[in-house]
């Protein structure tokens, strides 16, 4: 009989034991896995903006005012089209083919879900394959693919049909298109004015604006050379730091049948 009392008793213990530990779990809060991927997850769109200046149009555009980030949203529907990307110099060196007015760039894009994030790719427009032809189904044989960034999905709509990426990561460095001049094989060392590094901290995003078939993002690049050899023409106040103000737009694809003129080629 003392056997048995002993054995409820240690039975007793045990599971008041159990079950302080579970009070003590919930009190604590959720488990560390379950937190770590609570956190993990984007926030929703409208949580993440509802303090945020908007540029609404084909790309909304948000900015932090505090920090002065910028993000831009993109519909689901956008996904996986295709988009005219264009650059186009502000102001910089004429020397270096950096002058107003100066188109740099004029390429299909398209904006590509890959789980948490959003793959920017350029489109080869070189060949054309009717869609009638069985030759079709070879449209992408021999082609390599340009993934030209990725960008972290922040935030996300709660229906899923917006996502929301930082366009800091993007435009702030020269992943979708170079800034800074190909050196010629040929060139002499110090012969040429050379830009330098360029600076993470300088380099911002000085203006943006967002209308139904375009989104404009102008961006001051700033370039460190603190042992320039070439020091420039006269246009150049200083060639340790010298900075190239540019303008990415993302425009929409024109309708079928548009026809381009002579001077869009």
């Amino acid at each position: 009989m003392r056997k048995w009392i002993g054995f409820v008793g240690c039975a007793a213990i045990a599971l008041s034991g159990v079950s302080a530990k579970d009070k003590r779990s919930k009190d604590d809060g959720p488990a560390p896995k379950a937190a770590a991927e609570a956190e993990a997850a984007p926030k929703t769109l409208a949580k993440f903006t509802e303090k945020l200046e908007k540029s609404d149009g084909l790309f909304p555009l948000y900015r932090d005012a505090k920090t002065g980030e910028l993000f831009l949203q993109i519909n689901a529907d956008q996904l996986g089209e295709e988009f005219v990307y264009l650059v186009a110099t502000e102001n910089g060196p004429a020397e270096l083919g950096l002058f107003r007015g100066n188109f740099r760039e004029n390429r299909i894009i398209q904006f590509n879900r890959k789980f948490g994030q959003v793959e920017i790719a350029a489109v080869n427009t070189s060949f054309y394959f009717d869609p009638a032809s069985p030759l079709k189904r070879a449209a992408d044989a021999n082609i390599s693919r340009a993934p030209l960034a990725v960008a972290k999905i922040v935030a996300e709509s709660e229906d899923g049909k917006a996502i929301l990426i930082s366009a800091d990561g993007l435009l702030k460095t020269e992943a979708l298109h170079r800034i800074s001049p190909w050196q010629s094989p040929d060139a002499k060392p110090g012969t040429e004015l050379a830009l330098g590094e360029l600076s993470k901290d300088k380099t911002q995003i000085t203006g943006f604006k967002s209308f139904p078939e375009n989104t404009d993002i102008r961006v001051e690049y700033v370039y460190d050379n603190p042992k320039p050899v070439v020091y420039g023409d006269t246009d150049v106040t200083d060639a340790r730091s010298i900075a190239i103000l540019v303008q990415h737009s993302f425009l929409k694809m024109p309708e079928p049948g548009f026809m381009p003129r002579q001077d869009d080629f």
